[in-house]
C-alpha cells in the first residue's frame, strides 16, 4: 500500500493551487473556453500523493516520483493472463490535489479491475499494467518522463494531464493514443489525430449556462469572483463569453489573491452590485464554499448558478449547506438524488475497500481512463489505429462523473471527433439535498454549445 505524507496546513488551504504553472502557462491557456479547473475538488485531495524517490508498486500499479527515475527489473506486480498485460502511461503531478484524487482512484480501480479477471478486449482478458511518472506539470520533467513510457517501458496507450501539450509531437509522432484532460486547446487543434480531452470542463459549462438561462430569462446582470491565477482569469473570461451570447452583463467582476480566506469585503461589494445572479469557480471547494458562505452572511438575494458540478457532501464538510441553498449546477453522478450510478457506485466502493472511506475526491481526470477502457472495450483490440477509430466514430462512454459522447471540434479547426460532450443532470440544492430539473440528452447539451461555439 502507498502511504502519503503528511500535508502542512498550508497545502491543504486551496484545492487549485496553480503555483507551478509558468507564464508561459498562463498566456497559453488563460484566454480558452473550459480553460480552468473550476471543480468541486474532493475531500481526498486534502492528503498528499506519494512523492518520495524511491518507485514503489501496488497490484499492477507503478509510481515513480520522478521521470529520471529507474524502475527496479521485477518491480511491476500484475497477475499474467494469455493475452499479455496492457501497458498504460499515466504523466500526473503528486503535487496537485486533483491529481492526487485521480492517482488514488486508479490505484483503486486497476488492481482491483486485475484482481477480477483484467480488461476484456476482443474475447481475451488482459491484466492492465499501469506505470505513473510524476510529470509536475513542467515541460521539460513531463516530456522526459513520457520520453521514458515509450522507450523503457514501452507502453501501449497514454493517460496524460494539464502537461499534454509539451509532450504531443512526441506521442502524436509515435502514433500513440493519448487520453488526456487538459484545458489546452492545442491538443485538440489539426493535425493531431491520436488525442483526446476526455474531461467535462470544455464543453459541459455551455449547457449548463444554457439550460440555466433559459429558465430564468429575466437574469440578466451576473456577479462573479475567481482566484485571480491561470484558472481563474479563464474562468472570468468564460463567464464574459457567456453572458455575451445569452444577452447578460458581467455586473462585477472580482479576481481576488490566491489563498485568500477572508472573503467578508468581496462578499459585501459582490451584494451591492444588485446583480441577478452570482457564479463562481477554480478556487477549489475549500475557497468556492467559504465564497458562498461569505455571500450568505452579506446578505445575497440572488440566485446562485454554478456551470460545474457543485458537490454538496464535499462542500458540506466546510460550510453548512445552508450557505449555498438554492444553487443550480451539474449533478456528477456520485451524488444522484436516486443513488449513484452503477460505474460511480463501483469506484466508491472499490475507492472505499482501498483507502477506508469514501472522501468525495474529484471526478475529473479519471475520466481519462474511462474513455480508454470504453475505446479499448470497442474497438476489440489493442491496434492503435483502431482504438483512435472507435473514438473518432463518436465514442460514447459512462464514467463516474456522468455519460459522455465524442464529438468533433471545428471551432478550433478540427473536425476529427476529439472532445467529449456530456448529457448532464442539472439540478437545485433544497434543504440541504440535491433536487433533479433536467435530465440532459446529447442532442441537447450539443445545441448549446453548438450556439455557444458557433458551431456550423
Amino acid at each position: 500500500m502507498l502511504e502519503a505524507p503528511e500535508q502542512s496546513d498550508s497545502e491543504k488551504g486551496d484545492l487549485m493551487d496553480d503555483k507551478q504553472l509558468s507564464r508561459r502557462e498562463f498566456l497559453k491557456l488563460a484566454g480558452i473556453a473550459g480553460a480552468a479547473l473550476g471543480v468541486a475538488g474532493g475531500l481526498g485531495g486534502f492528503v498528499a500523493a506519494c512523492g518520495g524517490e524511491a518507485t514503489t508498486t501496488t497490484a499492477g500499479v507503478t509510481t515513480s516520483a520522478g521521470a529520471t527515475e529507474t524502475t527496479a527489473a521485477g518491480s511491476t506486480t500484475s497477475v499474467s493472463a494469455a493475452a499479455g498485460p496492457v501497458k498504460i502511461g499515466m504523466i500526473l503531478d503528486y503535487s496537485f490535489p486533483l491529481h492526487v484524487a485521480w492517482q488514488h482512484q486508479m490505484e483503486a480501480l486497476i488492481p482491483n479491475l486485475n484482481e477480477k479477471g483484467g480488461l476484456s478486449i476482443g474475447g481475451a482478458q488482459y491484466q492492465v499494467d499501469l506505470r505513473m511518472y510524476d510529470g509536475k506539470r513542467d515541460s521539460e520533467t513531463s516530456r522526459s518522463a513520457v520520453q521514458r513510457l515509450l522507450s523503457e517501458d514501452k507502453v501501449d496507450f497514454i493517460l496524460g494531464d494539464e502537461s499534454t501539450d509539451y509532450w504531443q509531437p512526441v506521442t502524436e509522432g509515435a502514433g500513440k493514443v493519448v487520453c488526456s484532460v487538459s484545458p489546452s486547446p492545442e491538443i485538440l487543434k489539426a493535425p493531431n489525430m491520436w488525442t483526446f480531452q476526455a474531461g467535462y470542463l470544455n464543453l459541459q459549462p455551455a449547457a449548463a449556462w444554457g439550460y440555466f438561462s433559459e429558465q430564468n430569462p429575466n437574469v440578466k446582470r451576473i456577479a462573479s469572483a475567481h482566484p485571480d491565477n491561470l484558472m481563474g482569469n479563464a474562468e472570468a473570461g468564460k463567464v464574459a463569453g457567456l453572458a455575451a451570447v445569452w444577452g447578460q452583463e458581467v455586473a462585477k467582476e472580482i479576481l481576488y489573491p490566491q489563498g485568500t480566506t477572508d472573503f467578508s469585503a468581496i462578499a459585501t461589494a459582490l451584494v451591492n452590485t444588485n446583480a441577478d445572479v452570482f457564479t463562481t469557480c477554480a478556487g477549489g471547494t475549500v475557497s468556492d464554499a467559504q465564497l458562498y458562505k461569505a455571500l450568505h452572511q452579506a446578505g445575497w438575494k440572488g440566485q446562485l448558478c454554478a456551470y460545474i458540478a457543485w458537490s454538496i457532501e464535499s462542500a458540506g464538510a466546510i460550510v453548512d449547506p445552508a450557505n449555498f441553498e438554492g444553487i443550480i449546477s451539474p449533478i456528477q453522478a456520485t451524488e444522484l438524488p436516486a443513488g449513484p450510478s452503477p460505474v460511480a457506485k463501483e469506484l466508491i466502493d472499490v475507492y472505499t475497500a482501498k483507502f477506508g472511506k469514501w472522501d468525495y475526491p474529484a471526478t475529473l481526470h479519471v475520466n481519462s481512463w474511462y474513455l480508454l477502457k470504453a475505446a479499448l472495450e470497442k474497438a476489440g483490440t489493442l491496434d492503435a489505429q483502431k482504438v483512435a477509430d472507435a473514438i473518432h466514430a463518436g465514442l460514447e462512454f459512462e464514467t463516474a462523473y456522468g455519460k459522455a459522447k465524442m464529438v468533433p471540434r471545428p471551432d478550433l479547426g478540427n473536425n476529427l471527433v476529439c472532445d467529449a460532450l456530456w448529457a448532464i443532470t442539472v439540478g437545485k440544492v433544497q434543504n440541504g439535498q440535491y433536487t433533479v430539473l433536467k435530465e440532459m440528452t446529447f442532442d441537447e447539451a450539443y445545441a448549446y454549445n453548438k450556439k455557444v461555439l458557433n458551431w456550423a
